[in-house]
């Protein structure tokens, strides 16, 4: 494919929607900005340019298009990349024909393949995937399941399946970086890493194999052994099933999540096809982005255990966040997990899904769960607990709806449980914030005088920008790649009477200097952008702040040179610095009088 083709994608697809399948973005001035999903943070960081095609992440730093925002998240080389975002464009793209090696991932995804190929051929036709067989016929699987999710079978051998790869011309290199086999620690040779185990292939949503899972027939310990990390398998952004799913997701518009492999398969064999599992105890933000990605609503399902309750608040409260209707499924106590559910009695489960909770009706049954409502103490505890997550609801009728529900369970008045509301929300406003809770594009803000006034010089209308152009110098930025972009901006906006035009301005500067100004251009300072006061106020600050520490600056070189005039005895030097650091002096006593915090 070519640059044409590239293009042809950037110019069909905003980077907004894009991102934006993914994560849920709300408006911050021209931009958009989203909690990141390249690193933990409480306070959204993560921005978005709709104008130049750009994303940038203030926590972390990660920054570039919509190419590298699908590697990223996908976890996917650009070429993979690509072919994503030619299927969202609608582009048909023209592939190259190959040449030369095949890469590290080809020759990972390629082993992974056949070695699915080969546990399934164990499993179905080879006398010894007998015991593997006969598990799965007692918990009722069916060969029409085994058929759909590839399920296969490693034998207790230590060394079939590399040995069946290695004739297929693989280097033990290449089968050790997928996870395949491991290298033996003491002298030559390797081992397989599945062995003596019913096999799951764990297929992306284009149906590649790019890893597995395996479950001991041999009561082994672990249970489970999944594929290490590689190239092309990331845990966190996997979902179990989502190859076979994603259609029923999209057509039935909701997505029932669940713990684990069985939890998945079984409920899938009868007729749940829109379900996936997130093979953990926590959904992650990656998983939930490619569920955003197909639906607007999760039912979450996960085992009755502690573990699988506290999981079931996590992923209650990311999915959220990033914009996902969620409801939560609740089993019978007499049942562990869907599986044994679905197997015990498929038409209570798919009634269980039916009748899934709201959010708030859960966190109230979690509390009637976990407290003890007969005494005070549990009450406390049990209103503590709901009043923190209903206390953000916005709809009036929802809030007072819940309000209601608790004081019933806690055998109080509504009274009671508004004035505990009250309080929560004082607390919470008195509170001091945590060094996470800062918001670190704030932090960014704050801490660097010279990129917040060019920020907002950026964005500011015409006229203010020109009107305060005029009050700086290149001089008064310590930074040369600031006083650059300053000249740049003075040059370009003095005398013009439209608006900035953030792509014509970047066209015409210096690579080493564009990177720099997106970063700029996409600070969140949409809380005094389009508040004249405040902006004129923050514009005049700063440009006093910018100007105090120029004068300092040069304060102190002119101290450090009058100490030299002094010891060698230049008396006219000596008089001319002294004027000039008298000057300065009242200069800066001046800009004192203001305030620039």
């Amino acid at each position: 494919m070519g640059e044409n083709q590239i293009e042809e994608i950037k110019n069909r697809l905003d980077i907004v929607s894009v991102v934006g399948s993914y994560l849920h973005l709300t408006k911050a001035g021209k931009n958009y900005k989203a909690s990141c999903p390249f690193h933990a943070e409480k306070t959204p960081s993560f921005m978005v340019s709709p104008e130049i095609g750009v994303y940038k992440c203030f926590g972390c730093g990660k920054s570039g298009d919509i190419f590298s925002f699908v590697e990223e998240f996908e976890h996917v080389d650009f070429k993979d990349a690509l072919d994503i975002l030619a299927e969202k464009a609608g582009v048909r793209l023209v592939k190259m024909s190959p040449t030369g090696e095949k890469t590290r991932k080809e020759k990972i995804l390629e082993a992974n393949f056949l070695s699915a190929e080969f546990y399934h051929y164990l499993l179905t036709q080879h006398k010894f995937g007998e015991v593997a067989r006969n598990y799965l016929k007692n918990r009722g699987i069916t060969d029409s399941t085994v058929k759909d999710f590839q399920m296969g079978y490693a034998p207790r051998s230590w060394d079939s399946l590399g040995n069946f790869l290695i004739k297929k011309n693989f280097l033990v290199t290449d089968l050790a970086a997928g996870g395949l086999v491991k290298s033996k620690t003491t002298g030559r040779g390797f081992f397989d890493m599945f062995r003596g185990r019913l096999m799951f292939p764990l297929k992306d949503t284009r149906s590649r194999v790019i890893g597995f899972s395996g479950r001991t027939l041999f009561n082994e310990e672990p249970k489970y052994i999944n594929t290490q990390e590689t190239e092309i398998f990331k845990k966190e952004s996997f979902l179990f099933g989502i190859n076979l799913a994603k259609d029923a997701i999209k057509k039935k518009k909701f997505a029932v999540v669940v713990e684990g492999e069985f939890d998945m398969i079984t409920p899938f064999q009868h007729g749940l096809t829109n379900i996936v599992a997130s093979k953990g105890t926590s959904l992650t933000r990656h998983q939930i982005g490619i569920l955003k990605n197909l639906c607007d609503e999760m039912v979450i399902f996960f085992d009755t255990d502690t573990a699988g309750q506290e999981a079931s608040l996590r992923g209650i409260e990311l999915a959220e966040s990033e914009g996902i209707n969620v409801k939560i499924g609740e089993l019978p106590d007499k049942y562990k997990d869907p599986d044994e559910a679905v197997r015990a009695d498929s038409a209570g489960f798919f009634s269980c899904v039916k009748n899934s909770l709201g959010v708030y009706d859960y966190y109230i049954a979690q509390a009637k769960k976990r407290f003890d409502l007969k005494d005070s103490i549990g009450k406390k505890k049990a209103g503590d607990f709901v009043v923190s997550k209903i206390a953000g609801i916005v709809n009036p009728i929802e809030k007072e709806h819940h309000i209601k529900h608790l004081a019933e369970i806690l055998d109080v008045s509504q009274n009671a449980v508004w004035d505990l509301i009250k309080n929560y929300e004082t607390k919470k406003a008195l509170g001091i914030k945590s060094n996470e809770d800062i918001d670190e594009t704030g932090k960014a803000a704050k801490g660097d005088a010279e990129e917040l006034l060019l920020a907002v010089l950026l964005k500011a209308p015409i006229d203010t920008s020109q009107k305060n152009l005029n009050k700086l110098d290149p001089r008064d930025f310590k930074r040369g790649e600031n006083s650059q972009i300053f000249t740049a901006l003075k040059d370009y906006l003095i005398s013009r009477k439209k608006p900035l035009d953030i792509k014509v301005f970047l066209l015409n500067l210096p690579d080493n200097l564009k990177e720099i100004v997106q970063a700029l251009y996409l600070k969140d300072i949409s809380d005094i952008a389009f508040y004249p006061d405040k902006l004129e106020k923050q514009l005049t600050n700063l440009s006093l702040k910018l100007k105090r520490e120029a004068v300092k600056a040069e304060l102190n070189e002119i101290s450090g040179k009058i100490k030299t005039a002094e010891r060698e005895a230049r008396e006219e030097e000596l008089k001319t610095l002294s004027d000039r650091f008298k000057e300065l002096s009242k200069i800066l006593s001046r800009f004192e009088k203001f305030s620039y915090e």
